[in-house]
Parts: structure tokens; sequence; C-alpha cells
């Protein structure tokens, strides 16, 4: 199955599927963009740096759906076989969804930035939220480089080991964010309702985020296994 799946990849009649994998690749670097730049201006605690960041993310946002729609059109031409266009249909709405789900932590994080006064608060957002953004982050960076191997052709074993990489990724923000969800309920009495909300909001958004990079490469893994099938 292996050498089938990667030889049938590289095959020039059936190209198109390589490209879908580029573009995945090219769109993910996208997201991580995104949140590089959240990153940054969390750890800087400025207002304004917030705000510039979500404008940043926005635009990064709308080139991912470009790149969506592209490949969608495409799918629709016939550039994909037409036994893994469903699930391949699927698979570029899931890449998609995780900038959308950054793009949406943006906006969280600006309005947190706006409304949170509370030292607690801000310390959670610099330190904790971080924390699981970065996790969130190495989660991007392995989709990248397992949708980068397959395309280059690489060996089925690299490509499983960061299917498996992603997974146990989000088993930690798992963890994580159960221990945060647990802080921010025992800081419920120092911080307003709202602040409260906002950091929930959060917290669950940075795990949406790595639950659908998961998502999609458990589905990536289905498709290569169809190809070879």
């Amino acid at each position: 199955m292996p050498h089938g799946v990667l030889s049938r990849l590289l095959n020039p009649f059936i190209r198109g599927e390589v490209e879908l994998f580029n573009e995945l690749s090219e769109h993910a670097k996208l997201t991580l963009k995104a949140l590089d730049i959240i990153e940054g201006a969390l750890r800087s605690g400025d207002l304004i740096k917030v705000k510039e960041a979500e404008v940043e993310v926005s635009v990064l946002e709308n080139q991912g759906d470009e790149i969506s729609r592209m490949l969608s059109q495409e799918v629709s031409t016939g550039a994909i076989a037409t036994p893994i266009m469903g699930d391949v249909e699927i698979l570029i709405g899931k890449v998609d969804d995780i900038l959308d789900r950054v793009h949406i932590l943006a906006r969280e994080v600006r309005r947190a930035m706006s409304i949170c006064v509370s030292p607690e608060v801000k310390r959670v957002l610099s330190e904790d939220v971080v924390e699981l953004l970065m996790v969130d982050k190495r989660g991007v960076e392995e989709f990248i480089n397992l949708a980068s191997t397959i395309a280059n052709g690489g060996d089925w074993n690299k490509i499983r080991s960061y299917v498996l990489i992603i997974s146990k990724l989000e088993d930690e923000v798992d963890e994580a964010k159960d221990r945060l969800v647990d802080k921010l309920y025992e800081l419920a009495k120092e911080v307003s309702y709202i602040e409260f909300m906002s950091l929930l909001h959060i917290v669950f958004t940075l795990d949406d985020i790595v639950d659908i990079t998961k998502d999609a490469a458990y589905l990536t893994s289905t498709i290569l296994m169809s190809l070879g099938a």
C-alpha cells in the first residue's frame, strides 16, 4: 500500500492530487502565520497590537478562502479521482475551518483585551492562553509537514508519524484545556462574568483548532488509503 499510494500520487496523469496537497500545505502556512501574529500580540499585552493582529489575520483568512475556492473548483472540474472527490471536498473544508477558527480567536482576543482589566485575566492571556496556542501551532506545523511530504512522495511511515503526532498534541491540548478551565473557575470570584466568559470562549476556540487539525490529518490518512486500495 505505501509504495502504491506514493507512486500514484507522483503519476503525471493524476498530478491534481499532488497539487491538492501542495495547496493544502500553503493554506496551512497561512494558518501558522496567523497564529504567530496572535501569539506576538498576546505576549505584548498591547491592545493596539492586538487590534492590528485581528486585521492581519482577517487578510490571511481571506487568502485562505481563495485557496479553498480554487481547490473546490478544481475538484468539481475533475482534477481529482472520482472515488475520493467527496473526502477531498470535506478535507478542503476542514483545512479552511482551521483558519476560520483562528480568525475567530483573533476577534475574541481583541474583545478580551478590550474588556479585561484584572491582573489575573491579563496573566491568563499572556501565559496560559499562549501556552495552549503554541501547542496549536505545533499541530499546524505537523499538518504542513504531512501535506508537504505527501506531495513530495515521502515515505508512508513518515506520513503516518505526522498523523500520530497531531493526535498526541490534541490530547495535550485537552489536558491543558481542562487545567485552564479549572483555573478559570477558581478565579471566578475575582473576575467579572464577562471576563470569565470571554476567556472561556478563547480556551474552547483553541481546543477547536487542534481538534479540526486532527480531523484533517485523519481524513488525509483515509484518502491515502483509498488511493492505495
